[in-house]
């Protein structure tokens, strides 16, 4: 890609910010987009500079994940209430500035966002930030960017808010507050025309995440990724190929998946095939559709070396899984997990996520959902509710109320006073049953 004296020469920094939160656990957390973002800005001849505040590991690490250095911090004026620890999760603040030393001033600074009610995290980095290079720019974007741009923009020491994901739109906001011309930018109009990420951006990395595709054909009345892209997007086969070859160059063995929609990929089976070839581990976190787990795709996924396997499950009631989106039955899970088993999996390898603390739920609905996955032996994963700003279930709370933080699962506020000790119990519940299918098979982790 061409390269003039004016564009080689600005200075870029990205910022992937502290977590602020009761609890964090890494599971692969990398800022996928903002590294796809640095990459491009790197290869286009800008000079980047890249910082991950979350990047501070302690304890053993299976696979690449574990747990994050975290410190205790005041609480935020509307979580005082709660009486709860809280905490900031990542590089300790002297270990940030000492970083901030060693970089020359950037033109522009660059921070993404995740969850909404991380949001105290951002304020912490850009006051470091703003207090290291008090004339340089800071443009936040992200998911809590594109979800609640208003709120966004009112944060301190924050100049600029881009929303949205599109590449194109996000470079061009960024020239513009550079005050450069794009010059020959070619433009990103497929995941195909992507740089592949720069992982060398790390200075020290023990796994990689990447996506194959974009978004998810379903509406999910609690999840955002069908607002987040509007349409399904996915690279080649051959993108991927040429991909993985690239990873073979960094010295890691796990590399997970944040798709939204891994199987649903129109070329999945072609691309299973591919990541046979490679001797990465692969992981699954986010969810797969059991409504695509076939004889044929739970060998493939077997025989690849997929150790991470996850499944989007919700709820046991047939009538709200059709409320919520439709995406699964009970017959569906349980033809998935016996073809998974049947492939190789031993049941207590594969998790599978129930969703706890919705106020749609009733607590013996989430029960019984309990009951059908300890039957059926696998691990069970509570994915405990936060609504989620533009989604249909998300819409009732902020009606009401503003706040992001007070959206925090952790605060399990959606859940009837009566009914907490019961969901605790069920917690309770299963932490035993997971470390007893765990120990059954001591393959699995």
């Amino acid at each position: 890609m061409p390269k003039t004296r004016q564009q080689s020469i600005k200075k870029i920094l990205s910022i992937n910010p502290w977590v602020t939160d009761f609890a964090f656990y890494d599971l692969w957390f990398k800022p996928v987009g903002l590294l796809y973002l640095s990459t491009i800005l790197k290869n286009y001849g800008m000079d980047v500079s890249f910082i991950d505040c979350i990047q501070k590991y302690i304890g053993k690490r299976k696979y690449g994940k574990g747990k994050i250095y975290h410190e205790e911090i005041a609480l935020p004026e509307a979580l005082n209430k709660f009486k709860m620890r809280y905490f900031r999760y990542g590089i300790t603040e002297n270990e940030f500035k000492n970083k901030l030393k060693e970089i020359d001033k950037p033109d522009i600074i660059l921070i993404t966002s995740f969850m909404t009610y991380w949001y105290p995290g951002i304020l912490l980095t850009a006051k470091t930030l703003k207090k290291h290079f008090p004339d340089t720019k800071i443009v936040l974007g992200g998911i809590y960017a594109t979800l609640l741009p208003e709120h966004a923009r009112a944060l301190e020491n924050i100049d600029y808010v881009i929303t949205g994901n599109n590449f194109n739109s996000i470079i061009d906001s960024i020239f513009e507050v550079l005050n450069i011309h794009k010059g020959t930018f070619p433009g990103i109009n497929t995941l195909d025309d992507l740089p592949f990420i720069d992982y060398s951006l790390y200075k020290s990395l023990d796994s990689i995440t990447t996506v194959n595709s974009l978004g998810c054909p379903f509406e999910c009345t609690y999840c955002a990724s069908s607002i987040l892209y509007k349409k399904f997007q996915y690279k080649s086969s051959k993108y991927i190929n040429n991909e993985f070859k690239r990873y073979m160059a960094y010295n890691v063995s796990d590399i997970t998946f944040y798709d939204d929609a891994f199987l649903m990929h129109p070329e999945i089976i072609k691309i299973l095939k591919i990541l046979k070839l490679f001797p990465f581990k692969y992981h699954l976190p986010n969810g797969i559709h059991a409504k695509f787990i076939t004889p044929r795709i739970a060998k493939l996924l077997f025989d690849a070396g997929f150790k991470t396997i996850r499944i989007g499950y919700e709820v046991y009631d047939s009538l709200l899984q059709n409320k919520m989106g439709g995406k699964v039955t009970n017959k569906i899970l349980k033809n998935a997990i016996d073809y998974l088993n049947n492939a190789g999996y031993f049941s207590g390898e594969i998790g599978v996520y129930v969703l706890g603390g919705h106020p749609k739920i009733p607590i013996n609905a989430l029960e019984n959902s309990i009951k059908y996955l300890s039957d059926m032996g696998v691990r069970i994963y509570i994915s405990e509710y936060s609504p989620v700003p533009k989604t249909s279930d998300g819409k009732l709370y902020y009606k009401k109320e503003s706040d992001p933080l007070l959206t925090n699962n952790s605060l399990r506020r959606f859940i009837n006073d009566k009914d907490k000790e019961k969901y605790f119990d069920l917690k309770c519940f299963i932490r035993i049953h997971n470390s007893k299918v765990a120990g059954n098979h001591p393959a699995t982790y």
